[in-house]
């Protein structure tokens, strides 16, 4: 695992685990992490979703968790890490950090919960959000000549229904 930056405090209780964004746009890890959630997507639901009842969310990533558990348990921090991104835009007067300010251990069990769903789903075999989407993944994926009969045929699988 590479994380980019992990800062400790001169207490020796005080963690921080950092991760570089460079972009054209400003990145808050929350919005980045989560995603509204829409049944029409028929995106796989790994687990309960967070928010409101107006608002569902599901997990986009789990970059940030997966650094924040491992660094605890790494480092034996006691408790959780504080986590966030250092966005580096093009303007360098425009640098800074964004901590995720709701990052709790809450948030963390559920973001590890999807992650675990997502681990049992790829040893099952079950790549069903991919067959969803199989034209529009290999117009830009850069890797395609190594499995040009699809992901399928190169795991050994049954070939996914296309519509």
């Amino acid at each position: 695992m590479a994380i980019d930056r992990i800062d400790r405090h001169e207490d020796g209780k005080q963690w921080r685990v950092w991760d570089y964004k460079t972009s054209g746009k400003a990145k808050q890890p929350d919005k980045a992490h989560f995603r509204t959630w829409c049944e029409a997507e028929n995106r796989p639901q790994l687990g309960d979703l967070a928010g409101t009842a107006k608002t569902q969310l599901g997990w986009a990533e789990v970059q940030l968790p997966m650094y924040a558990a491992f660094a605890q348990q790494r480092f034996d921090t006691g408790e959780l890490p504080q986590v966030g991104y250092i966005n580096l835009p093009r303007a360098i007067s425009d640098v800074a950090f964004a901590p995720w300010r709701k990052f709790d251990q809450s948030v963390l069990e559920h973001a590890m919960s999807w992650a675990e769903a997502a681990v049992e789903k790829i040893r099952a075999g079950d790549f069903a959000q991919a067959a969803h989407y199989p034209v529009k993944m290999r117009e830009w994926d850069d890797f395609a000549e190594l499995a040009p009969d699809g992901l399928e045929c190169a795991f050994g699988l049954p070939e996914a229904p296309r519509s």
